[in-house]
C-alpha cells in the first residue's frame, strides 16, 4: 500500500507464446497439452455485485460496461511477470482468456491485469472461473505486496490456500464498504487501507507470511526539533487507532535543522544548513548506523533519491551541481551542473526531487536573497547518464519544466494519475506572488495549475496525495495559522480544512501504510504526531508526543526484537 501500487517490481516482457511458455517454465510434453481458460468479471464502482468469492458482497461494485482488455502474465519464482496472452471482454465486462498449451493454473501462478488509464486493477487467479477483477482483487494484491516488501519476499512463495485465505479475510474487511461513486483510483485506495487496518486480513497475512510478519514491522521515522535542538524518534504502525501507538523516543541526536527520508532500504537523515552532512541509518537493523557524509560546506543538503544500491543523487540548496554519491557509503562519484537554470545569484535552489521510472525530477526554487525572483522549475535528469533531459525541443538550449507558481517547495509522484504534484508557497508576505499546486505530466512535461493558493486560502507547503480524486495540502493562511485542506487533484475542487495544527510551520505530511495521514504539529503547548483518517476526514489519534516538536515523517520498515 502506502499508495505506491508496485510494492515489488514487475518485469513485464511482451513476448510470443512459445518463447512465454519457456521462460515460465510451463509445458507438458513440448506444451501439447490445451491450456486452462480463466473466466471472470471486471467490476468498477457503481452498483452492487457479489465480489471475488460467491458469498462475500462488496457495496457499490458493477461490472464494466464497455469491453476492456485483460492482460495475463504468469508469475516466475522472481516475482517477474511473463505475458501469456491478452483478451477482450465483453461489453459487459465478462471475460474468458485462453491460456496457452501446457498452462495451468493449478500449477503455474497466473495474474489478470486491466488498466484504466494509468490506474491497474490486479487479480491472482487462484480457480478457472469466478474471477472478479476489481478494486478488491486489487486490495488483496495490494495488502499482500506491503507484507512481501518487508522481507524480499515474492507472489511465488505463497501457496494458493494462503493467497485465498487472504483473499477471504479482505473481502469480508470490505463487506461494509461502500464505493457508490467512486473514482476507480479512490475506491483501490479506500479499499486497501480499510484491508490493511482488518485484524482479521493481518492474522491471515501473518499465517500466509509469517516470516515476514514476524521479523518487521512498519515504522513512522520522525525528525523532530525546537530549533535549537533536533532528535529523531519512531513511531509503530498497525493500523490500530483503537489507542495510541507506541512511540519511541530521541533514538539519535541531530541537527536541529533536518528533515528524513526512507529510500532503498536505508533511513536518511539530511543535516540541512550549517551541517551539510547525511546520516545514513539501516532500519533492518534497529537503526543502526552505516556512515555518515558530508555534502560539501555550505552546500545546504535537502533531499536525497536513491538510483541503485550503488547510486544516490543529493540536492543541494547552496550548490549549483546536484551531487551523485553511493548511498551505502557515501562515497562521491560525480556531479550534475544544474548552472544553466540559475539566476543572478548563480544556484538555482534546489529543493525535494521525485524519481519516475529512469528519470529524477529536481524542484528548482528560483530565489534571490531567499525571495522567489521567478516561477519554480522541474530539472529533468536521466538516470542512466546522468544528463538533463531537454523538456522543450522548441526552445534552444536545454529547458525543464516551468510551473506556475513560485518558491515551489514540494513535490510528490502519484501513479493513478501519472502526475507529478509542485507545492509553491509564492511569497508569504506578498499575496500578489502566484502560487499553489501544478501538475505536470513526466511523460510530455506538460505542466498544469490544480489549484492557486486563493483558492486553497493562503500559501501552500507540504502535501500527500493520495489517490486521483483525494490529496491534502498544509496550507498558511494571512495570519500564518496552518490548515490541512483537502483537495481533488484532477478537478482543483477544494474542500474545508480537516485539522488546525499549530506552530508556524508544518514540515511534511504524509500517508502512511493504513491510510492515516501524519501531521507533524509543532504547536507550542501539545506538540506531536496527528493521525487523520483519509477514509473519513477525521482525527484518528494525536497529538500523540514524541519528544520535541516533529517536523518531517518517513516511513519504512525495522527489524523487530521479537
Amino acid at each position: 500500500m502506502n499508495k505506491a501500487k508496485k510494492g515489488i517490481k514487475l518485469y513485464l516482457a511482451a513476448l510470443a507464446v512459445a518463447v512465454a511458455m519457456a521462460a515460465a517454465g510451463c509445458g507438458g510434453g513440448g506444451g501439447s497439452a490445451p491450456g486452462d481458460t480463466i473466466s471472470g468479471s471486471v467490476q468498477t464502482p457503481g452498483g452492487a455485485v457479489s465480489a471475488r468469492s460467491a458469498d462475500r458482497t462488496a457495496s457499490a461494485l458493477q461490472n464494466v460496461s464497455s469491453a476492456v482488455t485483460v492482460n495475463a502474465y504468469s508469475v516466475g519464482s522472481s516475482g517477474a511477470l511473463t505475458l501469456l496472452t491478452t483478451a477482450q471482454s465483453s461489453a459487459a465486462g465478462n471475460f474468458s482468456i485462453s491460456l496457452p498449451s501446457g498452462v495451468k493454473v493449478a500449477s503455474t501462478l497466473v495474474l489478470l491485469s486491466v488498466e484504466f488509464g494509468s490506474v491497474e486493477m490486479r487479480a491472482l487467479a487462484t480457480a478457472t472461473s469466478g474471477v472478479g477483477i476489481s478494486p478488491v482483487s486489487e486490495a488483496v494484491i495490494q495488502v499482500i505486496e506491503q507484507r512481501m516488501s518487508d522481507s524480499g519476499r515474492s507472489f511465488s512463495d505463497l501457496t494458493r490456500a494462503e493467497i485465498t485465505a487472504v483473499e477471504t479475510g479482505v473481502e469480508t474487511a470490505l463487506e461494509g464498504e461502500n464505493f457508490a461513486g467512486a473514482t476507480i483510483s479512490d475506491a483501490i485506495a479506500d479499499a486497501a487501507a480499510a484491508a490493511a487496518r482488518d485484524a482479521a486480513v493481518q492474522a491471515a497475512l501473518a499465517a500466509a507470511l509469517p516470516d515476514s510478519s514476524s521479523s518487521s514491522v512498519a515504522i513512522a521515522v520522525i525528525a523532530t526539533t525546537d530549533w535549537t535542538s533536533g532528535a529523531l524518534s519512531y513511531i509503530t504502525l498497525n493500523g490500530d487507532m483503537s489507542t495510541a501507538p507506541a512511540v519511541t523516543n530521541n533514538v539519535l541526536s541531530i541537527h536541529s535543522d533536518a528533515t528524513v527520508k526512507a529510500d532503498g532500504g536505508y533511513v536518511f537523515v539530511i543535516n540541512r544548513y550549517g551541517q551539510d552532512n547525511i546520516t545514513v541509518l539501516d532500519p533492518a537493523d534497529g537503526l543502526s548506523l552505516v556512515t555518515q557524509f558530508s555534502t560539501g560546506n555550505g552546500s545546504n543538503p535537502q533531499d536525497i533519491a536513491v538510483i541503485s544500491a550503488t547510486k544516490a543523487y543529493v540536492s543541494r540548496l547552496g550548490s549549483a551541481s546536484l551531487l551523485i554519491v553511493n548511498p551505502a557509503t557515501g562515497a562521491e562519484l560525480g556531479s550534475v551542473d544544474l548552472s544553466g537554470f540559475a539566476l543572478s545569484d548563480g544556484v538555482p535552489e534546489m529543493a525535494q526531487m521525485v524519481k519516475v521510472g529512469t528519470k529524477v525530477f529536481v524542484l528548482l526554487q528560483n530565489l534571490v536573497d531567499w525571495a522567489p525572483a521567478a516561477p519554480g522549475i522541474l530539472a529533468v535528469i536521466d538516470t542512466a547518464t546522468d544528463l538533463l533531459i531537454d523538456a522543450d525541443a522548441a526552445v534552444p538550449g536545454v529547458q525543464g519544466v516551468e510551473v506556475s507558481g513560485w518558491n515551489p517547495q514540494y513535490a510528490v509522484y502519484n501513479a493513478a494519475t501519472n502526475r507529478i504534484y509542485v507545492s509553491s508557497s509564492g511569497d508569504y508576505y506578498n499575496p500578489e506572488t502566484p502560487g499553489g499546486v501544478d501538475s505536470v505530466n513526466p511523460d510530455t512535461y506538460a505542466a498544469a495549475s490544480v489549484a492557486d493558493k486563493t483558492g486553497l486560502g493562503g500559501a501552500p507547503g507540504s502535501l500527500a496525495v493520495v489517490s486521483s480524486s483525494k490529496a491534502y495540502v498544509a496550507v498558511s493562511d494571512s495570519s500564518f495559522v496552518n490548515h490541512i485542506i483537502p483537495f481533488n487533484p484532477s478537478t482543483g475542487a477544494v474542500s474545508a480544512s480537516v485539522y488546525t495544527p499549530g506552530g508556524y510551520t508544518v514540515g511534511g505530511i504524509a500517508v502512511d501504510p493504513f491510510g492515516y495521514l501524519l501531521v507533524p504539529d509543532m504547536s507550542y503547548e501539545t506538540p506531536g504526531i496527528v493521525f487523520i483518517d483519509t477514509l473519513t476526514n477525521t482525527v484518528a489519534q494525536g497529538p500523540v508526543s514524541v519528544g520535541l516538536p516533529p517536523y518531517a515523517v518517513a516511513f519504512t520498515t525495522m527489524q523487530s526484537d521479537e
